[in-house]
């Protein structure tokens, strides 16, 4: 099993509850409920949640609950 903490500014792959697609990111930080994610791939739908996002944010940030996190994939390395 991998610990958490080693997957900051690693590369993963996950799926969130409530989106029809993965997402490729860069994990930024752990909490105890969640992570911070770093993507390029923001889901339309998130994009559309808030005005700040609308207005171009260049390096979106994004928090994900685990509790919304259905899978993430990360290598071993």
């Amino acid at each position: 099993m991998i610990d958490l903490h080693a997957l900051r500014d690693k590369t993963v792959v996950i799926k969130v509850a409530g989106f029809p697609d993965t997402i490729s990111a860069t994990v930024v930080n752990i909490e105890i409920s969640g992570i911070w994610i770093l993507t390029q791939e923001l889901p339309p739908e998130l994009a559309q949640a808030g005005a700040l996002i609308k207005t171009g944010i260049r390096k979106p940030v994004v928090f994900v609950p685990f509790s919304q996190l259905l899978f993430l994939v990360a290598t071993q390395e």
